[in-house]
């Protein structure tokens, strides 16, 4: 009979918690769709529930009842929706119940100083297929994925390429002034026509010695627009290594930035250095730290980019033993052609 009492006991439990803890609602106009409980005063419906009738003691039912933090919903929301996507190779969730902030790290392979061909088509392969799971989960109606922090970008660089940018877009008042190539080309056409003329020998060596002069100045403006043309392309190029800069083109994806000036340089000091002191730590747990202390002044969660090299976990860990209130989840979301380069299957 008591064995009897006691299975009853946990059933009645499990309809209660299952039917009345954490019924979830879409969210708005946050980046993630939010979702909220069914709370009373704080306490969930199936926490009162189950404190009336003695099963938990009031003290500890808010701890153990109230349904995961809104980080952690979050996590689970991404991992689920990430887990069954085609492009996805498998998902690693370092949970915890009471977590403050969700890191829901994207991991790649990014472009580098002189790639071969083989890594360049690598890296393209696999940010086609980051571009494609990012922009599902910003159609994804639970999701709204709005912003991401990309690694390599800082506050200050990104900063400097907008004046550039900006630069650049303000036309010299000079260059306004002068013509264009095609009214170069006509205008050599017109002295071409004149030195058919009959000339005196005067007359023909001032307009062949224009005529010279001209020709020089198309042919630099034609070098000039090459250049241009040539520019343009390599950047349309590179953003095809760029997820992220392909969405912020395609779709408006917002990019903010996953280091900070410091760090990052001096991470590239110690990159092209083998013997630089504590290497290691500096290109890696270094900046890895960066990230979490950018992510736990975002609010309860942060969608991060950052190369496949890096492992957050260890750096997490370490966060969440020193910051007990600002505890990390950790979601890891591989591509399908990272984890076939490191020799793991979908789902392993």
């Amino acid at each position: 009979m008591i064995y009897v009492k006691v299975l009853i006991d946990k059933i009645i439990i499990k309809v209660i918690i299952s039917f009345m803890v954490n019924q979830p609602e879409k969210g708005s106009e946050s980046v993630i769709g939010r979702r909220k409980m069914l709370e009373i005063g704080g306490y969930t419906l199936g926490t009162l529930v189950l404190s009336g009738i003695g099963y938990v003691k009031r003290k500890n039912v808010h701890e153990l009842l109230r349904g995961p933090t809104e980080a952690c919903r979050v996590a689970d929301l991404i991992a689920d929706r990430a887990s069954k996507m085609k492009n996805v190779g498998y998902v690693n969730v370092q949970r915890h119940a009471r977590a403050k902030h969700a890191l829901v790290v994207f991991r790649q392979y990014h472009r580098a100083v002189d790639m071969t061909l083989q890594e360049r088509k690598m890296v393209e392969e696999v940010q086609l297929e980051l571009s494609d799971i990012l922009e599902a989960l910003m159609d994804d109606p639970d999701v709204c994925l709005k912003e991401v922090l990309n690694e390599g970008d800082t506050e200050w660089l990104m900063q400097w390429a907008a004046d550039m940018k900006s630069t650049l877009k303000q036309q010299d008042p000079l260059e306004a002034l002068m013509p264009t190539l095609e009214e170069l080309e006509e205008e050599a056409k017109i002295l071409e026509k004149i030195l058919m003329l009959e000339l005196n020998e005067r007359e023909k060596i001032h307009f062949q010695s224009e005529l010279e002069e001209l020709q020089r100045s198309i042919e630099e403006e034609k070098k000039n627009q090459q250049m241009k043309k040539d520019a343009h392309q390599k950047a349309e190029e590179e953003k095809k290594l760029s997820a992220a800069e392909m969405l912020a083109q395609k779709r408006g994806l917002r990019i903010e930035p996953a280091e900070e000036i410091g760090p990052s340089l001096h991470a590239h000091l110690a990159m092209k250095n083998p013997q630089y002191p504590d290497r290691a730590n500096i290109i890696m747990r270094n900046r890895e730290a960066v990230v979490l202390k950018l992510a736990s002044k975002r609010g309860p969660f942060s969608i991060v980019l950052f190369g496949a090299k890096h492992d957050f976990r260890e750096v997490v860990g370490e966060w969440n033993s020193t910051h007990p209130d600002g505890v990390f989840t950790l979601v890891e979301v591989t591509s399908k052609r990272i984890a076939e380069a490191e020799g793991r299957k979908k789902h392993d």
